[in-house]
């Protein structure tokens, strides 16, 4: 019997829906300054401005999640700042941009119980 080689957990393929992404308060602040910006902006999706304000407010998301939405919010937010010119927008998105990589969130895994599947 061959011995069993130890678990790798650096190797091991991660879910992106399973890790989950928690953002710091410097983070959500800047969607926040980012979301008042854009709030009544007549060239901001609507439904990327919602994802700006679930972000501000700390709601709970994955690593797809965030990788999915944040290309659309910049395309939502250089669209407005050049049709508007709005220096409020461009000043949150810089500090946006700082914030993310300077420890602007942490990531865990979404443990499932034995005997529980993710959609229960």
């Amino acid at each position: 019997m061959t011995p069993r080689r130890p678990r790798n957990p650096i190797s091991e393929a991660l879910d992106p829906v399973s890790v989950r992404v928690h953002l710091s308060d410097r983070t959500r602040n800047a969607f926040a300054d980012l979301e008042a910006a854009v709030h009544f902006s007549d060239c901001f999706d609507v439904g990327i401005r919602m994802l700006v304000k679930d972000f501000a407010t700390g709601t709970d998301a994955s690593v797809e999640d965030v990788i999915v939405s944040l290309p659309s919010i910049a395309e939502e937010t250089f669209a407005h700042i050049a049709a508007v010119g709005d220096e409020r927008a461009r000043a949150a998105w810089r500090a946006l941009c700082e914030a993310l990589p300077e420890q602007g969130f942490t990531l865990t895994r979404e443990r499932v119980r034995a005997g529980h599947s993710r959609s229960s």
